[in-house]
């Protein structure tokens, strides 16, 4: 295969995740074939300058790969931001990306599934991208089991390749002035809301939240409820080749989840490839997404503080304390 994707990573203040998730990679044999765009946002606070020199030295010293393009920021874009002008600077060379946050780790398999599953899927008009991570893992009573492809509107962006011509079709998407009445008309529609329960009951209670605080809803809520609605598929393995390892308070986007990163610890990577059928072959599962997501306590808890707009100052609250 002479067609490999690229890889992009965004990067804030966390040497040690990107390192981590970088070397993992090198020891993927198709990363001397493959080039790396490592996007790092600069900080506004004076104390961690420190931290995004040290991730810009390292980054400038990266090996193992057939190139390594850094997008290096001069002042503090924020995430969103920073993500998606790099994306479209990767596009403005290659027809496809794998993209990733810092804080996952990767199989030495994952670049050759992932290349794999490419070829062999990406430019089928019902797929929207295909993801290394298995949302299957995330169930609590999930067991190994032989390496098998399902499909689902489900997806988690931890090492997942999308096609440039379905980027820009969800980023129209998006950035339409009517986006969130959009949003907003399919959350009354109930058999769309029951639809999108199954995937994971956290996406409803995100996605009007973000409506009530004109927020941008994540992008892998985006990309499952995109999919949903328009009938697309993301493509996934039975087994994973990727953990995400930043349940440990790191992140901004992440909460501290003791728990579920000791299952990510414990899960062993893929050991093989699956067999690649035709797409109206694989199974579809849409409810294997969510790790301990099912309490409809905790669901309807949430819509109300949100209704009652209580929900981001309690959040904010708890967190504080527990970051103290």
């Amino acid at each position: 295969m002479d067609n490999y994707a690229p890889i992009l990573i965004t990067v804030y203040d966390r040497f040690n995740h990107l390192k981590r998730a970088v070397e993992s990679l090198k020891k993927c044999p198709e990363a001397k074939n493959t080039e790396i765009f490592i996007a790092s946002d600069m900080t506004s606070e004076k104390q961690k300058e420190i931290q995004i020199s040290e991730i810009r030295t390292y980054v400038n010293n990266i090996n193992g790969f057939k190139k390594v393009t850094p997008i290096f920021f001069k002042k503090n874009v924020g995430i969103n931001y920073s993500f998606f002008f790099s994306l479209d600077l990767v596009f403005q060379k290659y027809d496809k990306v794998i993209f990733s946050e810092d804080d996952n780790v990767f199989s030495p398999l994952f670049l050759k599934y992932i290349n794999a599953m490419s070829g062999s899927y990406i430019k089928n008009e019902k797929v929207f991208g295909i993801s290394g991570f298995s949302t299957n893992i995330l169930q609590p009573t999930y067991k190994f089991k032989n390496d098998f492809l399902y499909k689902s509107q489900a997806c988690a962006v931890w090492g997942y390749i999308i096609s440039k011509e379905k980027y820009y079709l969800i980023d129209k998407f998006i950035k339409n002035k009517n986006f969130y009445e959009i949003l907003r008309k399919d959350l009354k529609n109930r058999s769309f809301v029951k639809k999108l329960n199954k995937i994971s009951l956290a996406y409803y209670p995100h996605f009007i939240n973000c409506i009530r605080t004109k927020e941008s809803p994540a992008y892998d809520h985006l990309i499952a409820y995109f999919c949903l609605k328009y009938n697309f598929i993301n493509i996934h393995n039975s087994n994973t080749y990727v953990k995400n390892m930043g349940h440990d308070g790191s992140g901004d986007r992440s909460e501290k989840n003791y728990k579920l990163q000791r299952h990510m610890q414990n899960i062993k990577f893929s050991k093989t490839i699956p067999e690649v059928k035709s797409i109206e072959l694989i199974p579809e599962r849409n409810d294997l997404f969510g790790f301990n997501d099912r309490s409809l306590f905790k669901y309807y808890t949430k819509i109300i503080l949100i209704r009652l707009g209580l929900f981001n100052s309690l959040k904010g609250f708890i967190k504080k304390m527990i970051y103290k």
